[in-house]
This record gives C-alpha cells, sequence and structure tokens, in this order.
C-alpha cells in the first residue's frame, strides 16, 4: 500500500479509475470466439481500495481506440463489422455486469472525434491511433450508441458519458461531440452527459 494511501480516503470522495476496462487488460489473450476468459485481478484490487474509504467510482472507459488498450488477437482478426459489434457487445455487458452497482459513472465512450470533427480512424500526430482499430472502419458511429445501450441494460443506475477533449471551446471536434449527443438523444439512447477532458497546453 502506498504511504499517502490513508490520505485518499480522507480528501477525496471519488475515485477515476482510468483503465479499469481496458479490453487488453480484461482478457488480454481471448481467443476468439466470444466469451473466453477474462482476468479480473486488477480490476477487484483497484475496487476493494477505493470502496475501503466509501469512495465514488467512475471507470473510465469502455470502447477506446488506441491500439495499446485492445488486444492482439481483435486487431488482427480480420472480424466482420458484425462479428466486431458482437465481442463489443459481450465486453460491455461483462464489464459492466461484474461492477454493476459498485460504479457511479462510466465514461462510456472515450475520443470518437479527430480535431477537424470526423471519426477516428487512423494515425494522429502523435501516432496514437491504429489503422486497424475495430472501431474504425464501417461501424462509426454504431459502436457509440451499442455501446451505451448495453451498458444501461446492463446497469440501468449507472451515470453514462462521452468523454473527449479539446471541446471546451467551440471547435469542430465539440460541434461533432454536440451533434452526436442531439442524434443520440433524438434516438432515446441511454447518455447523461458529456465529460470535458482539459488537456490545456
Amino acid at each position: 500500500m502506498p504511504p499517502d494511501a490513508n490520505a485518499l480516503g480522507r480528501e477525496f470522495n471519488t475515485a477515476i479509475i482510468e483503465g479499469i476496462s481496458r479490453l487488453a487488460w480484461d482478457h488480454p489473450s481471448q481467443p476468439p470466439p466470444v466469451g473466453a476468459q477474462y482476468e479480473w485481478q486488477a480490476v477487484d484490487h483497484c475496487m476493494e481500495f477505493v470502496e475501503q474509504d466509501g469512495m465514488r467510482v467512475q471507470a473510465h472507459h469502455l470502447a477506446w481506440g488506441r491500439p495499446e488498450v485492445i488486444p492482439p488477437w481483435l486487431l488482427g482478426g480480420g472480424y466482420s463489422d458484425e462479428e466486431t459489434i458482437a465481442i463489443l457487445r459481450e465486453h460491455v455487458r461483462t464489464v459492466v455486469g461484474r461492477l454493476r452497482g459498485r460504479v457511479h459513472r462510466w465514461s462510456a465512450v472515450t475520443e470518437p472525434f479527430e480535431s477537424d470533427g470526423s471519426y477516428k480512424t487512423g494515425l494522429d500526430r502523435w501516432g496514437w491511433w491504429n489503422d486497424n482499430s475495430p472501431w474504425s472502419d464501417g461501424i462509426d458511429p454504431d459502436y457509440i450508441e451499442v455501446v451505451f445501450r448495453e451498458a444501461h441494460a446492463t446497469d440501468p443506475k449507472a451515470i453514462l458519458l462521452l468523454n473527449d477533449w479539446d471541446i471546451e471551446f467551440i471547435n469542430p471536434r465539440s460541434d461533432a461531440v454536440y451533434n452526436l449527443v442531439a442524434r443520440l438523444k433524438q434516438k432515446e439512447v441511454p447518455i447523461h452527459g458529456v465529460g470535458m477532458q482539459m488537456h490545456l497546453r
């Protein structure tokens, strides 16, 4: 236990656990088909640590396209759009189901947009994004709706957020987030808020 662990529980009432549901971390060696082994040791350890002090938990995230958080079997698996969506549904149901009633808020989908307001499909200027991201070709923006609907059906009491950065001012990315949220609300998708990552430089 780190020496400042007691101070965390004394001074804070909310913990954001960033990597709690990363697909590569939860089941890094899962082979197809859907439904193989999950690994919960790290998740359970984080949850026990924050719950002992009665903190609320915001978990980040259920879908993100950075290649290092997606296992090689999924990136290189050659799955169809339908198969990829099925894998995503199973992942969301399993992870949210495991933590039902224990996570107050989910950053359900994070950073779906490029700076020009288009959906992320390739490498950005930092080289973070992979052309083979399973959330890229053909299924955008369907995967976003899938994540919110599956998460809400699995834990109706959890607050679900769409998360992106550089949206605290009006620009193409913030317009894209606004328009997406408007469309999702019109379709009665259970989205409850927008998270603003203020990566100020």
